[in-house]
């Protein structure tokens, strides 16, 4: 996740994936990050959720419908809720220091170098960091407890029958699935993709391969892709009503529009291009080909964000830093930046 001093990067999308993550004083590890309760219907409704019928066509009075039955199983809204849980957002609030601690930077940031913890012991969460490539066990689950409240919120609006009747806003929720998809595969390994996707929630889960995931994620972004470059041929009613929903669910773009969230579906196509260049640069180069042609974020306007700004908040690592005293910029990586100059 790329840091500024004022704005929190939920899409990385011109760098690698830079994510921060002790104080840790909750009373079990992990236990604020489990993510099985889910609010709405119980209905559980499976559909095609990576189907993206964008040329269909709806009358005024059916979109109300569809807005109607969502409200009621499968909120909109939760658009919302996950976007802040894949950036350590508890309970539908926005991204808090502990979670963010856990998910990413005892693990991730540590381990690649980006951040270093001052210290071995976090006497709260009976953790010792004895260096920075011992990884303490319970701190390799962080970033699926995260991923298990961002699925949780977004599975039962992909397979919610009346979502189809709002491909554009379909779209948005399975790229976001797929960006936090990516990133679960990353630091995770392996998971069960398709049937998470598919909204099952319950044992017995077939895992899918890293490759199956990239190559699934990917076939998703092309698909979104289509999908929101077919928006400006909508109906102007269509439009108004939906450009609303955007904006009632979108606080990491400043255009609040489809196109930057098009624009967003390429980038990490590229990203994940760059990712696989070193096991398939045939495929790696044909990714980024198409996702540099349909088009990427190439300007500030592009960028997708938690504003500390326009939020009035502050950025989890200014707490865990600062007030905590647990991670300090790694001197390795000072010294790279400072050589950039």
């Amino acid at each position: 996740m790329n840091m500024k001093k004022n704005n929190f990067f939920i899409a990385c999308i011109v760098m690698s994936l830079l994510g921060m993550q002790s104080c840790m004083d909750f009373d079990v590890p992990g236990d604020e990050l489990t993510g099985n309760t889910e609010e709405g219907s119980d209905e559980v409704y499976h559909g095609a959720a990576d189907i993206l019928d964008y040329h269909k066509e709806i009358s005024q009075e059916g979109l109300d419908l569809a807005l109607t039955n969502l409200a009621k199983e499968a909120p909109l809204g939760y658009i919302l809720s996950a976007t802040y849980s894949m950036r350590g957002g508890k309970e539908a609030t926005r991204p808090g220091a502990h979670a963010y601690q856990y998910q990413f930077n005892m693990s991730v940031d540590n381990y690649a170098g980006y951040m270093v913890v001052p210290h071995t012991d976090f006497p709260f969460a009976m953790i010792t960091l004895n260096s920075t490539y011992a990884f303490e066990q319970s701190v390799n689950a962080g970033p699926n407890g995260n991923y298990t409240l961002t699925k949780n919120y977004l599975s039962p609006i992909l397979n919610h029958p009346d979502i189809d009747s709002i491909p554009e806003m379909k779209a948005v929720a399975l790229l976001l699935f797929d960006y936090a998809s990516q990133e679960e595969v990353d630091l995770y390994g392996s998971f069960p993709y398709t049937q998470f996707k598919a909204n099952q929630q319950e044992h017995p889960y077939t895992y899918d391969s890293c490759e199956d995931i990239y190559k699934g994620i990917v076939d998703n972004l092309d698909s979104i892709n289509a999908c929101l470059k077919n928006y400006p041929n909508r109906p102007e009613w269509y439009k108004t009503k939906v450009n609303k929903l955007l904006k009632d669910v979108d606080e990491i773009t400043d255009t609040k529009d489809f196109e930057t969230w098009r624009k967003m579906g390429n980038s990490l196509k590229l990203r994940m291009a760059m990712h696989v260049v070193k096991r398939d640069k045939d495929l790696a180069k044909k990714w980024a080909e198409e996702a540099v042609m349909e088009g990427v974020a190439n300007s500030l306007e592009d960028e997708v964000s938690f504003s500390t700004d326009k939020s009035g908040t502050n950025h989890p690592l200014a707490e865990i830093s600062r007030s905590w005293g647990d991670s300090r910029l790694n001197a390795s990586f000072e010294t790279i930046l400072f050589s950039l100059k």
